[in-house]
């Protein structure tokens, strides 16, 4: 009788479906974006631990974010970034004239820590620093940054400083070329949420659309808190 097809070539064909499975699930596990890297959980539900899509969670190297800065606070004075230390520091990158990303992002980050229990909130500090130092004065943002929550730190200064401390967290920032010569100019940046550790180094980020319930969740996993 002659052998079939499977049968003749059984294991060759069982050896391309464990090839096809596993290379199925290292991508999954890898791809930043995807389901498996989303969260990994540890613990009961009510011990959650949340670890971020990130690289620094998905094996893939730390990210260079971050570092020393000296910049001007909302009352005008000094304001550097050595004073952060000793607590979280959840830090955004905006602009007071932005008509809808910066409003979105704010409003979702004071959600956020809302959200959160006191003993958290007593070791977070939210730090907004513009990305338009032309037009953001420190009382311009000492009028803008208390619509979304009292406790924002907003940080300004000269251009070249704001650039520094841009290129030390890799944010993108650029007048839009439409605008270049319109006073009421809009910008285009990145917008993403940077929590750093108490020793003021890089701990996670967060995009934009993380939603303030589910960024409350990992920055209490950070600091293994649970509500």
């Amino acid at each position: 009788m002659k052998k079939s097809f499977f049968h003749t070539n059984r294991y060759l064909l069982l050896s391309l479906v464990a090839v096809f499975f596993v290379g199925g699930f290292l991508q999954m596990y890898f791809d930043k974006d995807g389901l498996i890297q989303k969260y990994v959980v540890t613990g009961s539900k009510a011990q959650q631990t949340y670890t971020p899509n990130t690289s620094a969670a998905t094996g893939t190297g730390k990210p260079k974010i971050g570092g020393s800065y000296t910049l001007v606070d909302t009352e005008g004075k000094v304001f550097s970034s050595d004073a952060l230390l000793g607590k979280y520091a959840l830090v955004n990158f905006g602009y007071a004239s932005c008509p809808d990303v910066c409003i979105e992002g704010l409003t979702m980050m004071a959600d956020a820590y809302e959200q959160m229990p006191p003993a958290v909130q007593n070791n977070l500090n939210m730090v907004f620093i513009t990305i338009d130092p032309e037009r953001d004065t420190p009382a311009k943002l000492a009028k803008y940054l208390p619509a979304f929550d009292e406790n924002m730190i907003g940080l300004t200064r000269a251009p070249e400083q704001i650039a520094d401390v841009a290129a030390k967290f890799q944010v993108y920032r650029a007048k839009r070329a439409e605008d270049i010569d319109n006073p009421n100019y809009l910008m285009n940046h990145s917008s993403f949420f940077y929590l750093m550790a108490p020793d003021g180094e890089y701990a996670m980020h967060y995009r934009h659309n993380v939603g303030a319930e589910e960024m409350a969740k990992q920055i209490m996993g950070v600091m293994g808190e649970h509500s």
